[in-house]
């Protein structure tokens, strides 16, 4: 069904989808014909002959979004009006994104170093996380949070059972089954998501956690002095490795890392899984790239890729209508995102930006 037919179908339609939604709830069944998906490999970074460079986005039953919007409103409201999502997950939350992690992350960092300390912040990154997420150990969790009945019986019948398809250039594979993961462009998986990571949080000892749905950081301030912040951070680092083996839902120690802020910059041997983990000096961590609070390289890469953008829609959109358009939906976002970190931002750089704007601007 298409959404358009969905949205123009009156009463009669949602009567219709009541009553389905109804039968499937009490029944604790999602039903079989919405459980086949067509997954559209989008590329992320990286070169484009290496598959673990794409994200797969599954092209769900409209139908079943719906249904799945109710559900996770149920959801979330529970797991909230109970306090048991963790206070350091920003992710897929109201009142919670990017943008508030990334300046609570900023902020700690920041008053740590303007009190003359040293702080250091683990990176880790978790191997294709949405995909990975067994279902038997999800249905635990959610059995933990008093999540049970028949919505637990429906989240399992969600889950089980589905088959995908990938379409690339109008060409479809043979359907193959689903059997671990959280269905990614579903909107219920994400939601699943963060319940089935939620206690992640409570390995960490010593620092300070940023999660942001698989996107963790692990914030350690410290003095010169402070003989022991190694053993520490390692001590962390082994639970949180203990944490996912147990749980099936390993890091990455190649994309994983360690940097520092502050005067005194050690460089700290930790080892994850027995590789040694990096010490990097330039992070991008949830689009932002900085090195010890400078943003410079970011700067830089906005005002490259807003007039790399500009070059293409002057040459291929000649009606004012259609330039604008692009615009608003490619261009005007990168030089908005994190905005509300512009402030953190060297007089140069923030000059580059508002140049740039100014032009493109003057362009459309």
């Amino acid at each position: 069904m298409s959404s358009v037919l969905l949205k123009n179908g009156g009463n009669d339609m949602n009567l219709l989808l009541l009553k389905i939604f109804s039968t499937s709830i009490r029944s604790g069944t999602y039903p079989n014909s919405w459980k086949k998906s067509y997954v559209v490999p989008i590329h992320k970074t990286g070169p484009t002959a290496d598959i673990d460079n794409y994200r797969p986005i599954n092209i769900t039953s409209v139908v079943s979004r719906v249904m799945e919007k109710i559900v996770k409103k149920q959801i979330v409201q529970y797991l909230l009006s109970n306090d048991l999502i963790s206070p350091f997950q920003y992710g897929f939350l109201n009142r919670r994104s990017c943008i508030t992690c990334q300046l609570d992350y900023f902020d700690h960092i920041t008053e740590c170093v303007d009190k003359g300390r040293s702080a250091a912040t683990l990176f880790l990154d978790v191997r294709k996380a949405f995909d990975k997420v067994p279902h038997k150990r999800l249905i635990l969790k959610l059995l933990s949070y008093g999540i049970s009945g028949r919505l637990l019986e429906w989240i399992t019948s969600f889950l089980t059972g589905r088959e995908q398809l990938v379409k690339v250039n109008h060409h479809l594979s043979t359907s193959k089954p689903i059997t671990s993961g959280v269905i990614q462009g579903s909107v219920l998986g994400p939601t699943l998501f963060i319940v089935f990571i939620n206690d992640i949080v409570s390995m960490i000892k010593y620092g300070k956690p940023y999660l942001f749905a698989d996107d963790l950081k692990v914030v350690y301030d410290f003095d010169y002095n402070d003989m022991n912040i190694v053993s520490k951070i390692q001590e962390d680092l082994n639970s949180l490795c203990n944490w996912s083996e147990k749980w099936q839902l390993t890091f990455n120690p190649a994309k994983s890392g360690i940097t520092y802020f502050g005067r005194w910059k050690p460089s700290m041997c930790l080892y994850m899984y027995g590789d040694l983990v990096s010490n990097t000096n330039t992070v991008t961590d949830l689009g932002i790239t900085y090195s010890d609070l400078t943003f410079t390289e970011h700067a830089n890469k906005v005002v490259s890729d807003c007039k790399r953008l500009t070059g293409f829609v002057l040459r291929n959109f000649y009606t004012p209508e259609a330039r604008l358009a692009i615009y608003k939906i490619c261009i005007r976002p990168k030089l908005e995102y994190c905005a509300h970190l512009y402030s953190s931002f060297k007089s140069a750089d923030r000059k580059k930006l508002k140049v740039s704007k100014d032009s493109l601007r003057n362009a459309y």
